[in-house]
């Protein structure tokens, strides 16, 4: 049998990019598939080129400069780069996009960005796809994973592709059915983060750290 062909790749660089850097590789976005590749890989190249502003309105950034400035041109150069990333690593889905209202002169990267996520959030909701990553997410149990660090894996995967689909729910939400999954092999711990988690004293991020630490020391036992 041949070799199993790979999927298209789209070569993102920029002119500003030093000689010496090896430039971006941006996956073609399929859809569904391999969306969490093309989010993240797209998000990584525009924080590397200090893109992110174009597409992320939380981050708050000075004024756009006075048009007719050198500082403007600099913006405006900036803005048309990441407009021409997004739209060369879309274009398998133009018609798609196109069928959703996207307006493929749009000069603002956002109405692209946003385009894109609005269809993979419908796609992902008509394929099932969202209702899936939940089922697996409320059933998740330790008893299921051949060790802790690969049952914490699964429990940031899950919750990483729900936020990427637009449907992250709030940190107890997610300690709660972590927990809950550790009832079946370590009771007595479960019972301790669950009362941490009432008292408000828990995280997500301080539960992935006790975890990670668990991990760590169960490994050691395994080894000696």
């Amino acid at each position: 049998m041949g070799k199993q062909a790979t999927p298209p790749r789209a070569l993102v660089a920029t002119p500003s990019t030093p000689l010496h850097s090896a430039p971006r590789l941006i996956p073609l976005l399929e859809g569904t598939s391999n969306f969490d590749e093309w989010k993240e890989t797209l998000w990584d190249t525009f924080e590397q080129k200090g893109l992110q502003r174009f597409i992320d309105g939380a981050l708050l950034f000075p004024p756009i400069p006075v048009e007719g400035s050198k500082e403007y041109d600099v913006w405006d150069r900036d803005r048309q780069l990441a407009k021409a990333i997004l739209k060369q690593s879309v274009g398998l889905l133009t018609e798609q996009l196109l069928a959703m209202g996207w307006r493929p002169k749009h000069k603002d990267p956002l109405h692209h960005y946003g385009a894109v996520l609005g269809l993979i959030m419908k796609s992902a909701e008509s394929s099932g796809l969202t209702g899936r990553l939940v089922e697996q997410l409320c059933k998740i149990d330790r008893g299921d994973f051949m060790s802790l660090a690969s049952y914490k894996g699964r429990l940031q995967t899950l919750r990483q592709r729900l936020t990427n689909l637009g449907y992250d729910m709030d940190d107890r939400f997610y300690l709660h059915v972590a927990i809950n999954g550790l009832q079946s092999t370590n009771r007595r711990w479960a019972t301790l983060l669950q009362q941490q988690m009432s008292d408000g004293s828990l995280t997500w991020h301080e539960l992935m750290q006790a975890m990670y630490g668990k991990a760590i020391r169960e490994r050691g036992d395994a080894i000696f």
